[in-house]
């Protein structure tokens, strides 16, 4: 008898399937050679036939990938399978080169990302491109090697795959996305092969473990702060032949030599910037903290966005006099900075008492952040610049003269032992009470900065309409708020990093929020007046209460108390809205009509918080039972 023909399509199975084989394959059971099994012939009929060995093991292997298809959701494009989702239980996995007959070119976006168990994965070679978040927060991964043929990395395809130690680019022309690998803390190794492309802003960034990075000749462009938060990182190099960049002891540069894009920021002690550099990139020291001098030659022009941000062990820094631009933040958090020095010859910038101005002395540029004490700004400066005196962590008070007009964002932010901002009476545009300050408008006052060294609770002022945004950022002392009735708005971030924030209490209607999740990172209680408006069971995510009088059972006040002359008592405290006039009741059955008033008290409000409170005793009272 002749071996029949294998159907090319059976009936119920479907090539569109992703099982189509397994579908009709598995009816035939594995035999060992010879073994005469049924099968169809092209018209239809069953026969007897026998097949070798091979067979059965081939329809085996065919069952097996079968199975391992369905670990993945997919889509078909264009001839081309994309992985959508894994669905598998973890452990060694190897995604197939094709699925229901089309070759895999894509693990799209997302498709493995949060999978915990997965501890290694190899990709097939027709893959080309990894999606966004591909294996995002896949912490169980160790390693990973990148197939020759993909030419794409999506952004955070690898983000906080925390176990990941090794990359392997097996000379892929890839182009690596953006945050592709940030937050990879366990990296110690990565080897970038002879093909890649490009390297995508804080690609690597927040790889607390790697040590060096070598970039290879074919990297033609490297996005910003791609090695940022890498605190173990002591060298950078350059293959020989890239006609884009270089390195000279470690450090990154431009193929000129002219600007110094990246210092590591494992290095330590001193540093000369080499004589032909003019701009000092930015982020280029970004948290260098073991770095304690930094010489800018004469010939640097410009100095970047955070170029020397968080530089926690640099004391000096002197400007040269060419330099005519310093950007945002370039001395911000620079703990230990006690002076900025600028050459006499410099017609953009100088410095007064160690502080950096314009050299019209109408902008404060930075306050170094390691001076302490209290700082009067002098009469003549227009504008505070963005986040001037930001991490100040010894500045204790501040004095605003007149002439200031302008505050940059995040100027005070993080000064922790900032406790007083006053304003000078005559200024137009801003204003101080009780240290906060305050800027004005024709509606009312606007909450502009709550320094971060003020403690305990604050009562914001009647008459105040809006809470700026980071108002309250990074006060880590205030416990506690209440906010005025003439409160209209709350802007975005105003109160991030506020630890010890336990209640907030409204007096008003409920303000509108910039974000509806404005309370979120703290722990803090809402409480709201009586007969107030727009109020729902939460606020800012936080959970909202009515503000109703209460009985403090749980402190030290309450309960049987003896006097002096050891005369028996029942007490307790009341707290409530200020001013409120409560009614303390006395029954000796608790049924209607038996309750006898025994006091009327108004909630006194002596720290001027908004909470009032009154102490109440009953020398009448006996104890039951006895």
């Amino acid at each position: 008898m002749k071996n029949p023909t294998i159907p090319a399509s059976p009936t119920g199975a479907s090539r569109a399937s992703a099982g189509c084989c397994r579908h009709w394959l598995h009816r035939l059971p594995a035999r060992s050679a010879g073994t005469p099994i049924a099968c169809q012939t092209p018209e239809g009929r069953w026969r007897r036939a026998s097949f070798p060995a091979w067979f059965s093991f081939l329809m085996l292997v065919i069952q097996s990938a079968a199975a391992q298809a369905q670990d993945y959701s997919h889509v078909i494009y264009n001839g081309q399978a994309t992985v959508t989702r894994y669905n598998g239980a973890g452990g060694a996995v190897r995604i197939p080169d094709t699925i229901a007959g089309f070759p895999v070119t894509r693990v799209g976006d997302g498709a493995f990302a949060s999978c915990s168990t997965l501890t290694s994965v190899a990709i097939p070679d027709s893959v080309t491109s990894i999606g966004d978040n591909a294996f995002a927060l896949c912490g169980s991964l160790t390693s990973i090697s990148i197939p020759s043929q993909v030419t794409s990395i999506g952004p955070s395809a690898f983000t906080h795959c925390s176990g990941l130690t090794g990359v392997t680019f097996s000379n892929s022309s890839a182009s690596i996305g953006k945050n592709a690998f940030n937050s990879c803390h366990s990296l110690t190794a990565i080897n970038l092969g002879n093909r890649v492309t490009g390297i995508g802003g804080g690609a690597f960034a927040s790889c607390v473990s790697l040590p060096g990075i070598t970039i290879p000749a074919s990297v033609a462009g490297i996005g910003s702060n791609a090695f940022a938060s890498c605190s173990s990182l002591t060298d950078i190099t350059v293959e020989a032949g890239n006609p884009y960049f270089r390195s000279e002891g470690g450090v990154l540069f431009d193929i000129a030599m002219t600007t110094l894009i990246k210092c590591p920021e494992a290095k330590q002690g001193s540093y000369t910037i080499p004589g032909g550099i003019t701009n000092i990139g930015d982020y280029a020291f970004l948290l260098c903290i073991q770095m304690t001098a930094i010489t800018i030659p004469d010939n640097v022009t410009s100095i970047g966005t955070s170029a020397f941000s968080g530089c926690a062990s640099l004391v000096e820094v002197s400007i040269p006099a060419k330099v005519s631009s310093i950007r945002d933040k370039a001395f911000h958090a620079c703990g230990s900075l006690m002076g900025i020095t600028v050459a006499a010859a410099n017609p953009a910038y100088c410095s007064v008492e160690g502080i950096l101005f314009i050299k019209s002395k109408t902008a404060l540029v930075q306050y170094p952040a390691g001076k302490p004490g209290s700082y009067s700004i002098p009469e003549g400066v227009i504008v505070i610049e963005a986040s001037a005196f930001a991490s100040s962590r010894g500045l204790v008070s501040v004095t605003l003269p007149e002439s200031i007009e302008g505050i940059g964002s995040h100027a005070f932010d993080s000064c922790r032992s900032l406790t007083d901002i006053t304003v000078h009476p005559a200024n137009r545009v801003y204003s101080s009470a009780g240290g906060v300050l305050f800027y004005k408008d024709e509606g009312g006052a606007q909450l502009r900065c709550f320094p971060g060294g003020k403690a305990g609770h604050y009562r914001i002022p009647q008459g105040v309409t809006a809470i700026l945004q980071d108002a309250f950022l990074d006060c880590p002392h205030v416990t506690g708020l209440t906010f005025p009735s003439s409160l209209g708005s709350i802007r975005d971030d105003a109160f991030g990093m506020c630890a010890s924030l336990g209640s907030l209490y409204f007096e008003g209607d409920a303000p509108d929020l910039g974000d509806s999740s404005e309370f979120s990172n703290i722990t803090a209680t809402v409480y709201y007046m009586p007969g107030t408006m727009n109020w729902d069971e939460t606020y800012g995510r936080r959970p909202a209460r009515l503000w109703n009088p209460q009985v403090r059972t749980a402190d030290a006040s309450f309960g049987m108390k003896t006097d002096g002359e050891g005369k028996r008592f029942f007490a307790f405290n009341i707290t409530g809205p200020a001013d409120s006039v409560v009614l303390v009741m006395t029954s000796a059955g608790l049924s209607p009509g038996s309750w006898t008033i025994l006091a009327a008290v108004t909630l006194a409000d002596p720290d001027l918080d908004g909470i009032g409170s009154f102490h109440f005793s009953d020398p009448g009272a006996s104890q039951y039972p006895a």
